[in-house]
């Protein structure tokens, strides 16, 4: 737990906030958020025990080191103990203050510090690893956006980062381009866009991917979702952005010097303010090895009706079979579900393929389910092949050693061992993935539909709701509700608001991941979310 009481917060500079780092979710999450807000407010922060709940090896990963040495670099700051595996850390985003620093801090503006940065207009970032790009620029985003604006309002900043961009337990790619980016942007962040240049990953040969995140600093501001459907390239387009965001606002000279004659504010929302509303279409990702051909693939089932949800007709592989059993599981999953949860209860909406790419390794096995919503949101659940989640029954394990007598009986099996043990493997994966995708969009409450954007939920007067996103972007956004809570920019118009009435969340729904952004926001900022 953190030394020391928030009642009010902390402008001291000079002593560090301590920080446990087994609290709550106990990982990667608390150091990437303690490390975010430290930079932001000129708090140093010590952190013991890192990611001391973890099995095995605790300490800090490559990408933590990557993150902190980074930030220390552009806040010309001081850290301590920032290496590989090491399980205390102490960054000053400052530098070590002497008395006579501390009499004189930095300009500050409702707690958040920056002492006159320059942000440079491109920065890149390796790891000699496929430790995930995705975590690393979610420790440095929420500086980048502030300082940035301090010193390039109106210009991008070119962030260029190598590793893994689908690594297990971490966000990927593609859950990033197509659901994060939209999210940020409907809740009034400032325009994002990720390009991706080559994929890494986790599994296989050691190949590591490269990413390119084109940050718009606050006074950029996408007030719709207008993200570009190139693979390439995710993002609001900037030319369809106005110059000036509705949450910079003038300073007087009490605050210290001016940059740009204003200061960049957070955009204030309250998620509780918003609904998810109804499901109106279904996007599928598949990223899988283009084996080929897989003759017993479609398991006696008619091959055309096979083809017919896949791009392909004249090979049938086993990215195709994913793709195909994919779909079809969604089909059969939607029809069973709540009708409140579809327009006009009408729960044959659209599944369309997003992406399906080969992956060019048989090891390499990816699947992404987004659902786009009536009121702008978009739900996200994926998948990668795990050996051990996806792994063979008890059951399956003696049909494979029953074959393997047949074998030594001079018998031939009828199912090829590696087509069995792969059709099984993929068909655990979309059954895991399908299940917690159904999971995620059930409403604690059925109803029937009215035809606009309220749920059953609201219809019969619960007063408890799922979050608007889904549980791994609700732990995402903890950090911006606290910084825009904390500046206090409560210009609540329509356009960042969909309702004026806020519905208590769920709480059984929150990740612990969510817990703990929350935790060290109160700790650090001082602000409850």
């Amino acid at each position: 737990m953190a030394s020391r009481e928030k009642e009010n917060v902390n402008t001291d500079i000079s002593t560090p906030i301590r920080i446990d780092g087994r609290t709550l979710e106990g990982g990667g999450q608390l150091v990437r958020n303690a490390l975010a807000l430290s930079a932001l407010t000129a708090i140093p922060v010590t952190i013991d025990h890192i990611r001391g709940n973890r099995k095995g090896k605790t300490g800090l990963k490559g990408s933590h080191t990557a993150a902190v040495k980074f930030l220390t670099e552009i806040c010309g700051g001081e850290v301590v103990g920032a290496h590989v595996g090491s399980t205390q850390i102490t960054f000053f985003p400052r530098g070590r203050q002497t008395d006579e620093q501390n009499s004189n801090p930095p300009a500050a503006v409702e707690n958040i510090a920056i002492n006159e940065p320059f942000i440079k207009p491109e920065y890149n970032i390796q790891q000699s690893t496929p430790g995930s790009i995705f975590l690393i620029f979610q420790a440095l985003y929420p500086y980048l956006i502030y300082a940035g604006a301090r010193t390039h309002r109106h210009s991008p900043i070119r962030l260029n980062i190598t590793g893994g961009t689908n690594v297990s337990l971490s966000p990927s790619y593609d859950y990033i381009a197509q659901v994060l980016v939209p999210n940020f942007a409907k809740l009034g962040l400032p325009h994002l866009s990720v390009e991706l240049h080559r994929r890494g990953w986790s599994t296989g040969p050691l190949d590591l991917g490269s990413v390119t995140f084109v940050v718009y600093p606050l006074g950029h501001s996408s007030k719709t979702d207008t993200t570009s459907t190139k693979h390439e390239s995710h993002g609001v387009n900037p030319n369809e952005v106005g110059g000036n965001h509705p949450h910079v606002s003038e300073l007087s000279d009490s605050h210290g010097p001016k940059l740009h004659q204003s200061t960049p504010k957070f955009p204030y929302f309250n998620i509780r303010n918003y609904r998810r509303g109804t499901i109106t279409r279904i996007e599928v990702t598949i990223l899988a090895p283009e084996i080929t051909p897989v003759e017993d693939m479609s398991n006696g089932r008619n091959r055309e009706t096979v083809r017919r949800g896949t791009r392909s007709t004249e090979t049938y592989t086993v990215r195709s079979f994913l793709q195909a059993e994919t779909c079809r599981g969604l089909a059969d999953v939607l029809a069973s579900m709540p009708q409140h949860l579809f327009p006009n209860g009408d729960n044959r909406v659209p599944i369309k393929i997003h992406t399906s790419e080969a992956t060019g390794h048989p090891t390499r096995f990816y699947m992404l389910l987004v659902a786009h919503t009536s009121t702008g949101f978009r739900l996200g659940r994926d998948a990668s092949l795990d050996s051990r989640a996806d792994s063979e029954s008890t059951d399956a394990r003696n049909r494979k050693r029953a074959r393997s007598r047949d074998e030594q009986q001079g018998r031939s099996p009828r199912i090829k061992p590696y087509q069995d043990g792969m059709r099984s493997k993929i068909k655990r994966m979309i059954d895991r993935c399908v299940a917690n995708f159904r999971d995620e969009l059930l409403h604690p409450a059925e109803g029937p539909d009215n035809g606009d954007n309220t749920s059953g939920t609201e219809i019969r007067g619960i007063s408890k709701q799922k979050p608007c996103v889904d549980v791994f972007m609700r732990d995402q956004l903890v950090v911006f509700e606290a910084l825009g809570k904390l500046q206090g920019a409560r210009e609540e118009s329509t356009t960042l608001n969909d309702t004026n009435e806020a519905v208590e969340e769920d709480k059984d729904s929150w990740s612990m991941h969510t817990r703990t952004a929350m935790w060290i926001c109160e700790q650090i900022l001082g602000v409850k979310v």
